[in-house]
């Protein structure tokens, strides 16, 4: 088998990734309770009253305070497969591995795995709440009361919620992608795993707190609910620099270590 391609159902097709998609459609669910309500929320007949599907799912995806699904999100995006070089290290499973393949077919089919594992962790489930919302619920969007409380290209947001939702969820992959680099990169340089696990997290809470305007970690993951003019440049740039530096370090530490 192409080693791409086991790393990769290593990856998704495995029970603890399903659990975490199911995670994060509740988390999801949980913060768009704040739009709907909790005595509506569970009555269809009432879900069909309120203005907007769009906007209850803008609510899921971060327009609420506090906004779990957007503080949890660097925790999810780690969890599918960012621990498995820590752990094929660990366990010798990697000598098996590199003794049918070049150790650096291995590190890039881990790489990509890995990205993709973290990126659909936290789009898959706001796509799936989007199907379900757009197939039961109202799609307009009340421009007036909702709209104006957010800076992220609203004209577009007023133009069309339904690709501006898509962008948002690619923006989600995207994030996703990067912050389980990140988590990968320390496995390579520490032997600790729970210290791997939880640099992003941790770099992601302090970033936000003390590194605006140079940097928001929580406005590149729900930009719409950033409270601030956040621009897609700004965007790109952030999770640039945050991927560019995390790859560097994971092919170099994962090249060194191989040759001892």
């Amino acid at each position: 088998m192409n080693i791409f391609t086991s790393e990769l159902k290593r990856a998704i097709l495995n029970k603890k990734f399903f659990l975490l998609l199911l995670a994060g459609v509740i988390l999801f669910c949980i913060d768009m309770t704040q739009y709907y309500g909790l005595e509506y929320f569970f009555k269809p007949e009432q879900l069909l009253l309120t203005p907007s599907a769009a906007e209850a799912w803008f609510y899921g995806a971060g327009a609420v305070n506090p906004p779990i699904y957007v503080i949890l999100a660097p925790i999810l995006v780690v969890l599918p497969f960012s621990d498995s070089y820590w752990l094929d290290k660990n366990t010798n499973f990697y000598y098996s591995i590199v003794m049918r393949c070049k150790h650096t077919k291995y590190f890039i089919s881990k790489f990509f795995s890995n990205i993709i594992a973290g990126g659909l962790v936290v789009s898959i489930p706001p796509l799936l709440i989007l199907s379900i919302v757009m197939l039961i619920f109202p799609l307009e969007l009340s421009k007036e009361s909702f709209v104006r409380n957010y800076k992220f290209y609203t004209d577009f947001l007023m133009e069309k919620p339904y690709q501006y939702i898509l962008l948002l969820s690619l923006l989600k992959f995207v994030f996703g992608s990067v912050y389980s680099t990140l988590a990968l990169a320390v496995s390579t340089i520490s032997n600790n795993k729970y210290l791997a696990m939880g640099t992003p997290y941790v770099f992601y809470l302090i970033a936000t707190l003390v590194a605006f305007p140079y940097m928001d970690p929580s406005g590149t993951f729900s930009p719409f609910s950033a409270g601030w003019n956040l621009s897609i440049t700004f965007i790109i740039r952030e999770l640039s620099l945050i991927m560019i530096v995390s790859s560097v370090i994971y092919f170099i530490m994962a090249i060194k270590r191989s040759r001892i």
